[in-house]
């Protein structure tokens, strides 16, 4: 205990990192060991709970994901909370959260649900990933492939990466008319949705926008018809919200 009461790590002197979803449910469920992400016995109970109750998920990003960085005799290893500083400077470069680590936590959390078989085992999960999927519309065909070759870190999987992800709800939000064409190719054109990213600066006004150069009828369909399959009751009738039109 701190000065102040506050709870510290004895290892290191401070404060230990808490997860901006701590209290809530989790659904990732996957540690690391030896490079391979593994499911978690404790969790899967969470996890059909929220499949059978028809609980939708929205995957967020935050400071529970952390990226490896180089040390002297310590190869890859999870960053600390605070950068490490030599002569007053960081000793290794501090990323922006938005613009550079948010997408790739989230593809680490689609990467946790996909290599841990969870999508699969649990159809009836409805998960949304947030901008535009991160960076997973570009490494699921590197996912795919590591399956395909038999990777010696690649656990065998019920289904397929590129199939998993077909069950995956994924916003629009990615600024690049490129990048949302490779997101329907890789989830689909039914499993797109509105992103605003609203109140946050990085956000648009207009999430239309972000889908108009693919035409007005997809348009239309992301608008309305993908958010009544993604919000609808656990039946999975896509009419569960067939009075909300835009």
């Amino acid at each position: 205990m701190s000065a102040r009461g506050e709870r510290r790590d004895p290892a290191r002197g401070r404060r230990p990192a808490v997860p901006a979803t701590a209290g809530l449910p989790s659904v990732g469920g996957a540690g690391t060991r030896g490079g391979r992400v593994r499911p978690r016995p404790d969790r899967t109970a969470v996890r059909r709970s929220l499949w059978r109750g028809g609980r939708r998920v929205t995957v967020p990003c935050g400071p529970a994901v952390r990226f490896p960085v180089e040390g002297p005799g310590r190869g890859l290893a999870a960053a600390p909370a605070a950068p490490r500083r030599v002569a007053g400077r960081p000793a290794f470069p501090v990323l922006p959260a938005q613009p550079a680590r948010q997408p790739v936590e989230t593809a680490v959390a689609a990467a946790q649900l996909v290599f841990g078989d969870v999508l699969a085992t649990h159809p009836g999960l409805r998960v949304l990933l947030v901008h535009c999927g991160g960076a997973v519309p570009t490494v699921a065909g590197r996912w795919q492939r590591g399956v395909d070759t038999a990777r010696p870190d690649v656990a065998p999987l019920a289904e397929g990466p590129l199939a998993a992800l077909r069950r995956v709800f994924v916003d629009c939000l990615a600024h690049d008319p490129a990048l949302v064409d490779q997101a329907v190719a890789v989830f689909g054109e039914d499993r797109m949705v509105l992103g605003s990213d609203w109140p946050f600066a990085m956000g648009t006004d207009d999430p239309r926008g972000q889908v108009s150069h693919r035409g007005e009828e997809f348009v239309r369909q992301v608008a309305s018809v993908n958010a009544a399959s993604a919000l609808a009751s656990h039946n999975g009738r896509p009419d569960a919200l067939n009075g909300y039109r835009q």
